[in-house]
């Protein structure tokens, strides 16, 4: 038996049909931990919780045609000999990265393929709980895709048709979170792969990003308790507007 609810706008009745709620953030911004701690509190009120984490750009279809394309891009990628410049950076990546690097058609192609992978993941995850979870609470979202973006590809161009993309293929969310925190307090919860300058800047293109895509915007160095209740009474009144 479902344990009847202590929060006021809410019935007895299931939501009619799975809403997705969204966290977003730096890595080391506390998405995991208010996962957990919004599906216990929500789970406190009758309503069946599925957490997923969707990782960006890994995913089994890109691996295999990431290795298609490098043989292919290969051939077609033109080669600088390592002594016409020196043995630099470039001349040490190999012909696929050299050709995305180069050429603008390249580089929207594969950023473009690897959005829509990650569009595909994102309902991959839904329909796995989709009718049987009330709540899929997704540990990154449309936010982070469009921010790691821009990290790997805005220095050789723009990545707004990309972000659009992600926007508006992927399934549209019950309501989303930013848990915004300095970047040393990101790097000094969690050793990340990105340096301190990096992290910077992707803070800034989460605030950017985030205000954009209307991601509701949450001081992430409040209390998790705090957080927490706060989250949690915001997709209650949602769920049952």
């Amino acid at each position: 038996m479902r344990p009847r609810s202590r929060h006021p706008l809410l019935h007895t009745r299931r939501p009619r049909r799975t809403a997705i709620v969204t966290l977003s953030g730096l890595d080391g911004a506390g998405k995991s931990s208010q996962a957990v701690l919004v599906r216990k509190a929500l789970e406190q009120h009758g309503i069946a919780v599925e957490v997923v984490w969707v990782p960006i750009a890994i995913n089994p279809s890109i691996a295999t045609i990431r290795a298609a394309a490098k043989s292919v891009l290969g051939l077609i990628s033109p080669r600088t000999p390592a002594s016409s410049d020196g043995g630099g950076e470039e001349s040490s990546l190999d012909p696929g990265k050299q050709l995305v690097r180069r050429r603008a058609l390249a580089r929207h192609v594969w950023s473009s393929f690897v959005t829509l992978a990650n569009v595909t993941s994102h309902w991959r995850s839904l329909l796995r709980h989709y009718g049987r979870a009330d709540v899929v609470i997704f540990d990154r979202y449309v936010l982070d895709t469009a921010v790691r973006l821009h990290t790997w590809y805005s220095g050789l161009g723009r990545v707004g048709l990309e972000t659009w993309l992600c926007d508006r293929l992927s399934p549209r969310p019950l309501c989303s979170y930013f848990l915004d925190v300095p970047a040393g307090r990101a790097l000094s919860r969690k050793v990340d792969r990105w340096d301190l300058a990096t992290l910077r800047r992707q803070a800034e293109s989460y605030r950017r990003e985030g205000a954009r895509l209307g991601v509701y915007r949450l001081d992430g160095e409040r209390s998790k308790e705090d957080l927490a209740a706060h989250i949690t009474s915001d997709v209650l009144a949602r769920l049952y507007a």
